[in-house]
């Protein structure tokens, strides 16, 4: 998971600690049903778009050469199939491991 955003410099530890907040929300309530509607829309949208690029395909062949992992056959079941509570628990899982990096890079005016 990775998190990005762009703020004042005197302004990231607030925001940080929304973040951190609205994550733990997450792991107990989920999105709701219209964000992950809205969130599986998306997806589907850029998988069917990238299905014109012969980079997908290369990807999804290095996946399965790799991985074992088809990218194609069966991904928009796949993408029907998620819940709510398969995403709240995914997220749950991530964040229980306790592998997180915080970078802050501020740059100078000059």
């Amino acid at each position: 998971m990775q998190i990005v955003y762009q703020t004042n410099p005197d302004r990231y530890e607030y925001l940080n600690g929304k973040i951190e907040a609205i994550l733990e929300n997450f792991t107990v309530s989920g999105p709701s049903e219209e964000n992950l509607s809205k969130g599986k829309e998306y997806i589907l949208k850029n998988y069917r778009k990238s299905l014109n690029d012969n980079s997908y395909y290369v990807t999804a062949m290095e996946e399965y050469l790799d991985n074992g992992v088809d990218l194609i056959e069966g991904f928009e079941q796949t993408l029907e199939s998620i819940s709510t509570d398969d995403v709240k628990s995914i997220v749950k899982e991530v964040l229980s491991q306790g592998n997180n990096v915080k970078v802050i890079m501020v740059g100078t005016a000059e």
